[in-house]
């Protein structure tokens, strides 16, 4: 792919498709109100040492388009429209979750200054709004040799990768995760330094379809 972008400074650079580690499409909240989105390409560098580049290719683009571009421009990957959706527990589990940053910042607060003691309870409403904003957002979806990934809460990300690109997963599970039946799921891709997505709060029934779908890499891994 041979990439020119610029007005007044103009810049191009190719990239090898083989290269290509992963898909970001991403939104911040005006990006979402006007319908546009942003594609970036996540690859191993041209240099010997395999660094990590990220590439954006066209910073506004409709959502629809978006998703189109990349299956132009890149065949081997393929965007699906609909993902599933976070369960149940995973909204209990978020609002449960103890916010250690609204904790401190209360000490302070009261300690410092507590003749603002509404700036904490208005920090807290904010911490679970933007949970809630998360939560749904929150998308994932296994589609034979690929995964998605889509989270955040004022600024959204698209996360597509192949089954041939992840070097190791991970699986995790706190506590309270256990008590909900719940898991958060990493994936690694190569280059240096390596890039890590995770997606939290996914039921374990979907952690192991995960875990098994990862298994059967050797199915498609490619060796370059």
């Amino acid at each position: 792919m041979y990439i020119k972008k610029g007005v007044l400074d103009e810049s191009a650079f190719s990239i090898r498709k083989e290269k290509v580690q992963a898909v970001e499409i991403t939104q911040s909240i005006i990006k979402r109100v006007l319908g546009l989105a942003e594609v970036k390409l996540i690859s191993a560098g041209s240099t010997g040492d395999e660094e990590l580049e990220t590439n954006t290719l066209y910073p506004f683009l409709s959502i629809e388009r978006a998703y189109g571009m990349v299956e132009e421009i890149l065949p081997a990957y393929k965007v699906e429209r609909s993902m599933r959706s976070l369960s149940k527990q995973a909204f209990k589990i978020r609002m449960l979750r103890p916010s250690f940053f609204w904790i401190l910042s209360t000490l302070a607060i009261y300690y410092f200054k507590p003749s603002l003691w509404y700036i904490s309870l208005i920090l807290l409403v904010l911490i679970y709004t933007l949970r809630i904003m998360d939560y749904k957002n929150s998308r994932y979806l296994l589609n034979d040799e690929f995964i998605q990934f889509k989270s955040g809460s004022l600024e959204t990300s698209l996360f597509i990768t192949k089954r041939s690109k992840v070097i190791q997963i991970e699986v995790e599970r706190s506590k309270l995760q256990k008590l909900f039946g719940l898991a958060t799921i990493e994936t690694i891709n190569r280059s240096k330094p390596v890039h890590h997505t995770k997606l939290q709060d996914v039921s374990v029934e979907y952690a192991d379809e995960f875990y098994t779908w990862y298994m059967d890499r050797t199915k498609n891994i490619q060796f370059e």
